[in-house]
């Protein structure tokens, strides 16, 4: 049996040694913080939300303290040439310029669905439903709930109502 190796074979070996060790050190380097985005509602909206997002009629988010700002409308809608962060986790929703309001307690339920708070919850608490999300004449939709549970229950089907019609 000949044991010998075809010419270059030892350098695409030496090179498949160095990879690993290259890679390793391109995903630990340490990768620019993605920045949060606030949504910002008029104070005491209650209702759906929707975001237009890759809009090519609609402005540039704004930049305020390190965030990007979503400004919503009073009649709760707002849109941007920006492309959407993905996921909701580096996202906040404020009224006007106060605290953030609180995301829905965990084991509320899925979005869209009846929801019962758990024991010790205040009923008449606001939060925020992160909702449903979809692409519509490649304009990235977003919505959420901001209201009580009351609110979101008599209303959860509303989100319905941003169609691919309404788009800017």
């Amino acid at each position: 049996m000949n044991t010998r190796l075809v010419p270059g074979t030892m350098l695409g070996l030496a090179a498949l040694a160095v990879i690993p060790g290259l890679s390793c050190r391109w995903l630990a380097a340490e990768q620019p913080p993605r920045r949060k985005y606030v949504y910002q509602i008029p104070a005491g909206f209650r209702g759906w939300v929707k975001v237009e997002y890759s809009s090519p009629t609609c402005s540039a988010l704004e930049d305020r303290d390190g965030h990007r700002v979503v400004d919503i409308g009073a009649d709760g809608t707002a849109c941007t040439r920006h492309s959407r962060a993905e996921g909701w986790t580096n996202a906040e929703v404020r009224y006007q310029r106060d605290q953030a309001i609180a995301e829905a307690p965990k084991g509320t339920g899925a979005c869209c669905q009846p929801v019962v708070l758990p024991k010790g919850v205040d009923p008449e608490a606001v939060f925020v439903w992160w909702g449903m999300g979809w692409t519509c004449r490649k304009i990235e939709i977003c919505t959420f709930f901001v209201g009580t549970i009351g609110e979101y229950n008599k209303s959860r089907g509303d989100w319905q109502k941003f169609s691919c019609g309404d788009v800017s």
